[in-house]
């Protein structure tokens, strides 16, 4: 399902210091929100002839411009692959009382596991796919 936002929207987020999309895509372009060293944030595209800000695709005095949709491009959360580690007993100890407790802990830490493996697997073949595209 496709996430979108009015430039208008958008901008008052902004205004408002609330949370932001990190990637919007506009006209086909995916514009990146990134902040300056004197702490002014901004959207940019990186094109083939320099930087282009947001504001060279939408005018901000047009009415019509502002209420464009514009895409948010959601991100998958990043995950170390190095970090991924075997499953650990949180306890050594079992006995009848507390067997069928560490029972549902391992098998709820094989289901953290197998997520975080999905994810990483998804994340290498973004990465493989995009150095087959050029990205």
């Amino acid at each position: 399902m496709r996430k979108t936002i009015k430039v208008i929207d958008l901008l008052n987020k902004i205004a408002n210091g609330e949370e932001i999309p990190k990637k919007i895509k506009v006209k086909d372009y995916i514009f990146i929100w990134k902040v300056s060293d004197n702490g002014t944030g901004y959207y940019n595209v990186k094109e083939d002839t320099g930087y282009y800000w947001l504001e060279n695709y939408v005018s901000l005095d047009n009415s019509e411009d502002l209420n464009t949709e514009i895409e948010i491009i959601e991100e998958e959360p990043e995950i170390d692959i190095q970090k991924l580690k075997g499953i650990e007993k949180t306890s050594t100890t079992i006995s009848t009382d507390n067997e069928v407790r560490i029972a549902y802990s391992l098998i709820h830490d094989c289901e953290n596991k197998i997520n975080d493996l999905t994810k990483a697997v998804k994340q290498l073949d973004k990465r493989i796919n995009g150095n087959k595209n050029g990205e």
